[in-house]
C-alpha cells in the first residue's frame, strides 16, 4: 500500500511540475518530468530494500544525481551569447529530489520543496516581467577619434550612471574607432548616458 501511494504522490508532483514546463513549451516538459521523479522514487525505494545487506543505498542515491546532471547538461545551450535551459536544468535537478524524498517516505519535505518549487516556476517569472518593464536593452554605436582609453572611460561612464554593459566591441575605419556597447537598465540611466555622449567633445557621433 505504501509502494502505491508513493508511486503515485510522485506521479502526481512530476505531473504538476512537468506540465508547467509543457505549458511554457520548455524542452523537458510533462512527460520527461515525471518519469524523472517517477524514476528517482523507485530507485530511492530499491536502496531501501538493498540496505539490508552490503550495498550502500547512498551509491543509488549518488548515482541519481549523476544521471540528473547528465539530463539538465542536456538542455542547457548557447546561442548568439546567450544560455538558456539553465532554469529547466535546475527544475530536472530538483525534481530528481523531489522523487527521492518521497521515495524516502520524507513526505513533508517533499511537499514543502514541491511548493516552493511552483512559487518559484509560477509566480517569479512575474514578477521578473515586472522589473524587466522597469528596464530596457539598447545597443549604442558610438564613433569617437580618440583611442582604446577612451573606450574604457566611456566604459566606466556608462556603468556608473546605473547601466549594465552585457557585451561590447569595436571596429576600426581609417580615422575613427566605433564601438557598440550592448548595455540594459532603467530609461532613466539611458537618458543620462545619452545626455552624457552629447556632451562630450570626443564623441563624434552616437546613435541607438
Amino acid at each position: 500500500m505504501e509502494l502505491a501511494i508513493k508511486l503515485l504522490l510522485s506521479v502526481l508532483v512530476g505531473g504538476l511540475v512537468g506540465a508547467e514546463r509543457e505549458y511554457r513549451d520548455k524542452a523537458a516538459g510533462f512527460r520527461t518530468i515525471l518519469l524523472i521523479t517517477l524514476g528517482a522514487t523507485l530507485f530511492t525505494i530499491i536502496s531501501e530494500e538493498l540496505a539490508g545487506s552490503t550495498n550502500d543505498p547512498g551509491r543509488v542515491a549518488a548515482g541519481i544525481v549523476a544521471g540528473v546532471g547528465f539530463l539538465g547538461g542536456g538542455v542547457i545551450f548557447k546561442h548568439h551569447g546567450n544560455v538558456s535551459g539553465i532554469t529547466t536544468a535546475a527544475t530536472i535537478w530538483v525534481a530528481a529530489a523531489l522523487g527521492m524524498a518521497i521515495g524516502a517516505g520524507q513526505y513533508a519535505a517533499g511537499l514543502a520543496t514541491f511548493g516552493v518549487m511552483m512559487i518559484v516556476l509560477v509566480v517569479l517569472p512575474k514578477i521578473e516581467i515586472m522589473i524587466d518593464r522597469q528596464s530596457e536593452q539598447m545597443i549604442y554605436r558610438i564613433v569617437t577619434t580618440a583611442g582604446h582609453e577612451k573606450v574604457d572611460a566611456l566604459r566606466e561612464e556608462i556603468v556608473t550612471l546605473g547601466l549594465r554593459v552585457r557585451s561590447f566591441k569595436e571596429a576600426k575605419d581609417r580615422e575613427h574607432l566605433i564601438t557598440f556597447f550592448d548595455v540594459t537598465g532603467p530609461k532613466t540611466a539611458h537618458r543620462a548616458v545619452m545626455q552624457s555622449l552629447y556632451e562630450d567633445p570626443d564623441i563624434l557621433e552616437f546613435e541607438t
